[in-house]
């Protein structure tokens, strides 16, 4: 071996060390969508998240489709023009009757979907969130390196026998490693519940068992509509911990049956009324047009949070219907919206906008 050939190593090795000590961190905010109404929540998701400046700046925003999803190229169009993403990736099918979802094959899809975030190993930390949540407040998730320290982490999950952490909202370090264990696994005896969320905790049921409180996302961060239920059911444990979370949290989460477009038929619990402002909310920021509008809802939301106004929403409608009847706006994505926020609120200029589209584009809510 020459001389010259051995300094030619030793220079790239040296360069490949600087380089991955010193190169930008390549961060990713990734949801899962399998059809137009997820679609929707998955645009006011992103859209959340940079109205509130939770994104350190390049940050990617991915949209994982399962195997047998039903987006449209239309529908595409409008996730990456209005919700910023920078990519749509279309999963390759992963064969399993590990999650128990009756028949509902499209499920049991987007369960297994999660496996894949440990697959996008271009990323150095992937945040995932479900496509039914949104970002009310910053969160600081990213920018805090207390939450990259292991393989994953989470918000803790309330009305447990044990510790479990939640599905839907992960901080984790992509690892071609950890990405064929959790294929090797899956195939596994079900010994566990609550589908992809009983999967990952099973998968790393030490790793975060053995975690300290530091390293996991306060659970106070996160409001679920699910809490509401508790609070009614169970009062003691859950109504002061729903009343702080009401006032300060940053993220909701429309949980189970209380998605946004199954309000207020799915929910029938009193304490369940004081979510109104927040589903409010989320029906602002899905007309909202540009980031400034998205800012301009949830200020006034932060105001007034504890308030049923539709106050900060109607101009908000207002403006995207007038903007819709000029040509300014893709009239696609607005009919989408006021077909899941119809059960909630009924304007006459929503109806107006039905009829700006064919009659076969209406979604099975």
């Amino acid at each position: 071996m020459t001389r010259s050939f051995v300094l030619l190593l030793v220079y790239v090795t040296y360069v490949h060390i600087i380089y991955a000590n010193f190169r930008p961190q390549r961060n990713a905010l990734v949801t899962i969508a399998d059809n137009e109404l997820y679609a929707i929540g998955a645009t006011v998701l992103a859209k959340s998240f940079r109205a509130t400046q939770s994104l350190p700046p390049g940050t990617d925003i991915v949209l994982l489709q399962p195997h047998g999803g039903d987006i449209s190229h239309r529908t595409e169009s409008f996730l990456r023009s209005l919700g910023g993403f920078t990519r749509i990736i279309r999963l390759p099918r992963i064969v399993t009757d590990t999650f128990d979802f009756g028949a509902d094959k499209r499920m049991n899809a987007a369960g297994t979907s999660k496996i894949a975030l440990f697959n996008l190993t271009e990323y150095d930390r992937v945040l995932y969130v479900d496509a039914d949540a949104m970002a009310v407040a910053p969160v600081p998730i990213f920018f805090e390196d207390r939450f990259w320290s292991g393989n994953i982490t989470g918000i803790a999950e309330l009305d447990t026998k044990f510790i479990t952490m939640k599905g839907g909202l992960l901080a984790l370090k992509p690892n071609r490693d950890q990405y064929l264990r959790l294929l090797e696994l899956l195939p596994g005896p079900v010994d566990y519940v609550n589908a992809d969320q009983g999967f990952l905790n099973k998968a790393f049921r030490d790793e975060w068992q053995n975690m300290s409180e530091e390293h996991r996302i306060p659970t106070e961060w996160q409001l679920c509509a699910a809490y509401c239920v508790l609070a009614d059911v169970k009062p003691k444990q859950y109504k002061s911990l729903y009343r702080d979370m009401l006032r300060n949290a940053l993220m909701f989460d429309f949980q189970g049956r209380s998605k946004p477009w199954n309000w207020p038929r799915a929910i029938g619990y009193k304490q369940c009324e004081k979510l109104m402002p927040w589903v409010y909310a989320w029906i602002g920021v899905a007309y909202a047009y540009s980031l400034e509008k998205v800012r301009l809802v949830l200020e006034e939301f932060r105001e007034n949070r504890l308030q049923v106004n539709m106050g900060w929403t109607e101009h908000v409608l207002v403006d995207a219907f007038n903007m819709i009847q000029n040509g300014t706006l893709d009239a696609h994505y607005y009919h989408k919206v006021s077909e899941v926020t119809s059960t909630i609120i009924d304007l006459p200029f929503l109806r107006d906008v039905q009829v700006q589209v064919d009659e076969d584009e209406h979604m099975e809510l």
